[in-house]
């Protein structure tokens, strides 16, 4: 492939998007990610499309996604994904380097857009409620928007009830896009909930190893004093070699309490990090009910809502 290839000029599938789908980078090739195995057997929609305006070669093209596999399956999540209609809000805010808010379906490890699985950002993407379907699928008179399967199985009951096959299908309330935010939001908020309780466990270590160097340091101490007791009630020589001692009881108290302030204040930053993850969790946990709030009271307002 040459070095210089042309701008990506429409959102048709071309030579950026074969390239990409090639991973001809250095991380994909040390191996593959579950996300890269699952995005490479989807089929290709469209060239990817920076923000940026520079012009498009290999080189540059390595050196904004290359250096780290979360760009390169974020890269390959905008040729093979789902564009929204509805950009999630830090897209909407101009937020990573892509001009498409594009998410994937099935992904289970990528619970965000591309844009925010860019270096690694998946936790500020949050979704406007309720989220349109995606524009990425094109608009046919005679094509069939495919059903969930509990929608399936419904429409498949109410067929066979009415005795012949030309019978209507249960009308269509909402179709599984509605619930792609829902269940992004769901499963960050179960990773989020995982950081939490990892964050609660550093924090119980970070606390016994204090308890354990301020209790050695107090032993350490104690015995350091029976010693100076003895030396005062003993001959000279005695007293001597007792005292002479002092000095590597003194450094291993140091030693003890030094050791103790540093893991206290590394508990002191994990319990930051448990307070901003709890938060964050609160957030999402919020999100979750909103969307849901969102989508059952958009169902009222639907043209081919039930009565």
């Amino acid at each position: 492939m040459a070095n210089r290839l042309p701008e990506p000029a429409s959102a048709d599938k071309g030579l950026w998007a074969q390239r990409i789908r090639e991973l001809p980078y250095r991380r994909s090739r040390r191996g593959s990610t579950p996300t890269l195995r699952y995005l490479i057997q989807l089929p290709p929609h469209r060239e990817p499309s920076w923000r940026s305006h520079r012009h498009w070669t290999n080189s540059t093209e390595d050196g904004m996604i290359s250096d780290r596999t979360e760009n390169i399956e974020a890269a390959l999540m905008q040729v093979v994904g789902i564009v929204m209609e509805v950009q999630c809000v830090p897209c909407q805010e101009g937020c990573g380097p892509f001009t498409h808010c594009v998410t994937v379906v099935g992904a289970e490890e990528v619970t965000c857009c591309a844009n925010c699985h860019f270096r690694s950002q998946d936790t500020r993407c949050r979704w406007p409620s309720p989220t349109p379907p995606p524009i990425s699928q094109p608009a046919s008179s005679n094509r069939r928007v495919p059903l969930s399967p509990i929608d399936n199985r419904q429409a498949q009951a109410g067929a066979q009830s009415t005795g012949h096959a030309g019978a209507p299908a249960l009308p269509q309330v909402f179709t599984h896009q509605d619930l792609i935010p829902i269940q992004q939001n769901i499963t960050q908020a179960a990773r989020l909930r995982e950081q939490v309780e990892r964050a609660r466990q550093r924090v119980q270590q970070s606390h016994e190893s204090v308890e354990t160097y301020l209790q050695t340091a107090i032993d350490t101490m104690n015995i350091l004093q029976d010693y100076i007791t003895q030396a005062q009630g003993t001959d000279r020589t005695r007293s001597t070699a007792v005292l002479s001692t002092l000095p590597g009881y003194i450094n291993s108290t140091m030693q003890n309490l030094t050791a103790a302030h540093r893991h206290q204040s590394a508990l002191s930053q994990t319990l930051s990090a448990l307070n901003i993850a709890q938060a964050r969790l609160d957030q999402a946990q919020i999100e979750v009910i909103n969307a849901l709030l969102a989508l059952l009271g958009d169902l009222d307002t639907r043209p081919d809502a039930p009565l």
